[in-house]
């Protein structure tokens, strides 16, 4: 915990730290602090050099009505279609199941600057980057 200052409660940094960030279309499990092969090959496959796991759901990790969750998600999913990045569907899972499974995307080449101004702009506390060969890390915003 000593790498992570925030004014947010030490269990929901605990919570995001111990979160399964998967995709499932690629066979991709992402856990911070630990290089992801897998995600490595991917990032190689589409001459990527860096990544970004993002939402829009439940902004400031307060649970929200699916419906705003979706429309969150929709406004997310267009925004990065306009931009043109290569992006897959993604989910942050609990891997003890208290929390539900957040809809989220795995971003290649969003770049960590451009990662941070979206992840504010859709109300979230962090989201998991990396580089190639490099370990997934947790960056808070708050």
């Amino acid at each position: 915990m000593e790498n992570y200052s925030s004014s947010l409660d030490e269990s929901l940094i605990i919570a995001y730290l111990q979160t399964h960030y998967i995709v499932p279309s690629k066979h991709i499990c992402i856990q911070i602090g630990q290089q992801t092969p897998p995600l490595d090959e991917l990032l190689e496959q589409n001459h990527a050099q860096n990544w970004s796991f993002i939402t829009s759901v439940n902004p400031y990790s307060q649970p929200t009505e699916w419906p705003e969750n979706q429309k969150r998600l929709s406004q997310l999913r267009s925004m990065l279609k306009k931009a043109n990045y290569v992006f897959f569907d993604a989910l942050g899972q609990d891997p003890q199941q208290i929390w539900p499974a957040e809809p989220s995307f795995l971003v290649l080449d969003l770049h960590l600057a451009k990662a941070k101004e979206i992840a504010a702009k859709f109300e979230q506390n962090a989201f998991v980057y990396g580089q190639k060969n490099q370990p997934a890390d947790l960056i808070l915003l708050r």
